[in-house]
């Protein structure tokens, strides 16, 4: 949800309707990770992260994972 609302400007309410849960519900969720960056361990991972999303929006490039099959 964090990513989704700070890296890739998606608002609340969208973030809402995908995960199934209300637009404050997601806000107070990117309000803990936000303080939560206060402790580098998590800072670091997080700023890994937001690095590959960066890149691959640049590329155009799907991101890494387990196949999905539909």
């Amino acid at each position: 949800m964090y990513l989704m609302h700070v890296d890739f400007a998606v608002s609340f309410d969208a973030i809402g309707r995908i995960f199934g849960r209300d637009r404050t519900t997601v806000s107070h969720a990117c309000r803990v990770v936000e303080d939560g960056r206060d402790d580098i361990w998590l800072d670091c991972r997080l700023a890994a992260i937001e690095l590959a999303c960066r890149q691959g929006r640049r590329t155009g490039a799907a991101p890494a994972g387990p196949e999905v099959r539909r």
